[in-house]
């Protein structure tokens, strides 16, 4: 994986494998890992502050990442697994009508150890997913007009390297 600015947003702690969570995302399975968004809904797309949960099958454990409080109301937005053991997370803010992507990082979760993979370029942008796609990433956006009224949605893609 190519160099990546390191970034410290979750606070990750082991919690009882047989936590009951209410208001998750759909599970996406990884190898034998499985994650999930709690407190955003089935979609993840309900306003709150989530908490990402990651399920380790082979060793019956579960784990939490809690985002840090910055004051600005972050969230995990949507979750897309990269590898067998790097989960892509896009943050943004946890309120609001609007999409809110505003960048996506890599939670490696063996390790805890967090990196950037992608910030917005201006105000007008917002990121609504991220996805790993063979060689490349695949980013989804929304170009918003200067109102933030209205969006084209925009597709890039940038090569992987390693």
């Amino acid at each position: 994986m190519q160099a990546r600015e390191k970034v410290d947003n979750y606070d990750m702690t082991k919690v009882p494998i047989d936590t009951k969570l209410e208001f998750n995302s759909t599970w996406k399975a990884a190898k034998n890992l499985e994650a999930t968004i709690e407190g955003k809904g089935n979609n993840a797309q309900e306003e709150g502050i989530g908490t990402i949960f990651i399920k380790d099958k082979d060793n019956n454990t579960m784990y939490k990442y809690a985002i840090k409080d910055n004051g600005k109301q972050s969230s995990p937005l949507s979750i897309n697994w990269y590898d067998d053991e790097n989960l892509i997370v896009v943050n943004g803010l946890g309120y609001g009508t609007l999409i809110n992507g505003v960048e996506a990082q890599l939670i490696n979760v063996k390790t805890g150890e967090e990196y950037l993979l992608y910030k917005v370029q201006g105000n007008n942008e917002r990121i609504k997913s991220v996805v790993r796609e063979g060689n490349q990433l695949k980013i989804t956006k929304a170009m918003y007009d200067e109102a933030m009224n209205s969006y084209k949605e925009q597709v890039d893609t940038q090569a992987i390297t390693q």
